[in-house]
């Protein structure tokens, strides 16, 4: 049975993997944008040039690419045989989005955006999605704990109605211990499950 340790372990676990994910997202970025040079010696990239459908599908190409490449084994093994289903199933199951996601940001985005723009839109896009699918794992963990033991692992005796424990008072405990070590009596008096 899980316990607040495998929850605050699930969601540190979520952490490490969204910044993993954002890294790889802005390489990915970094080497899409390299695609729209007229030129590779070019010092500044030009988005402008994703107004032309040749450099946009090269720079959505280039950009799938470089975040399903280390996962392309795996991808390859998945039942099916159709690569751009699987890649697309895979992408959608890892990161959040999929091949059609990231076409709609870059059909939308053309050359109206500076880098750094794209840069904070795509990866907060992305980041934002990911971690979402990241902490729904935790979340998972954290529903799975009986009210009752939840409450004696946070240090919380004496409740007359565990079962009227919700999830956001579950995250508003468990932020207080993982932050104190203790959950004191201030956050949970008048509470309906005391």
């Amino acid at each position: 049975m899980p316990s607040v340790t495998d929850y605050l372990n699930a969601q540190k676990t979520a952490i490490r993997s969204a910044e993993t994910a954002k890294t790889k997202f802005m390489a990915a970025i970094v080497a899409a944008a390299e695609t729209t040079k007229a030129n590779p010696t070019d010092f500044d990239y030009q988005l402008d040039r994703l107004d032309d459908p040749a450099v946009r599908t090269r720079f959505h190409q280039t950009f799938i690419n470089s975040v399903t490449n280390p996962y392309q084994a795996g991808i390859t093994a998945m039942p099916g045989g159709d690569p751009h289903i699987n890649r697309n199933l895979f992408m959608s199951g890892w990161f959040g989005f999929n091949e059609f996601d990231i076409t709609k940001m870059v059909d939308k985005a053309k050359g109206r955006l500076s880098v750094d723009k794209f840069y904070e839109g795509l990866v907060e896009t992305l980041s934002e999605r990911t971690s979402r699918a990241r902490f729904a794992h935790a979340n998972s963990v954290m529903e799975q704990i009986p009210s009752a033991d939840f409450l004696t692992q946070v240090g919380i005796t004496g409740a007359r109605n565990p079962n009227a424990l919700t999830l956001d008072d579950r995250m508003e405990l468990v932020r207080e211990f993982e932050h104190s070590g203790a959950v004191g009596p201030k956050l949970y008096t008048g509470k309906p499950y005391m």
